[in-house]
Parts: C-alpha cells; structure tokens; sequence
C-alpha cells in the first residue's frame, strides 16, 4: 500500500480496515457512498478524518474524482497532509473523543424521541 497514490474504493461493498490503514498512511480515497450501511464505512471514515474530497455520491463523481487525483499531484499532496495532520485532533483517530461525541448524540437522540411523547 505504501506505493499507492490514491485508493479507488468498491462500491457498494467499502472497505472497512484497508480503508483505516489507507488513511493512516495518508493515502487519498475515492469512494462513492451508497444507501446501505456497508456502502457508507469509507465515507464515514472520511467525515471521521475532516476529510470531504473524494467522496461521490454518483458513479459519475466517483470516475472525476479518480481522474483528478489521477492527475494533480498537489491535491493528493494536500489531501495526504490533511490525513497526516488529521491524526493530532479527528475524531476518528481518537477513540475516546469519538465516544464522547457518540454518547453526546444518542443522549441528544433519547431526549428528542422521549421529549415526542
């Protein structure tokens, strides 16, 4: 992995930890996000990292993003540096953070539904 310039995800089914260890080596993706869990783990990861390029929502997104990492060297630069510096304060490489937020959101979740009756 470590030769790669940029990682093209499948779709619908997105890696899940060749997708985690991509990003820790500051790797760009592609990946196109579909309806179903399993066609939303890279996107999630992105989110997770405060990373938006790269991820489609239509095939025909998914082929322009390819092409320009493909082709600007700078933006898989960029994106790579984002990822590098993503890892002092994104959630996704936080573990603990990220359960805080989690638990924020179910706690936000069960007071809108139990506040609905």
């Amino acid at each position: 992995m470590a030769i790669a310039d940029v990682i093209l995800d499948t779709y619908p089914y997105n890696g899940a930890t060749t997708t985690l260890e991509a990003l820790w080596m500051g790797i760009p993706i592609v990946t196109q996000v579909g309806q179903q869990f399993f066609a939303r783990y890279s996107y999630t990861m992105l989110k997770n990292a405060g990373i938006s390029t790269g991820i489609a929502t239509t095939a025909d997104e998914y082929i322009q993003w390819g092409i320009r990492y493909g082709t600007d060297a700078r933006l898989r630069q960029e994106v790579a540096w984002q990822l590098k510096q993503s890892r002092q304060t994104a959630p996704l490489w936080h573990a603990e953070r990220f359960t805080r937020y989690l638990e924020a959101a179910y706690r936000e979740m069960w007071q809108r539904h139990v506040g609905s009756f």
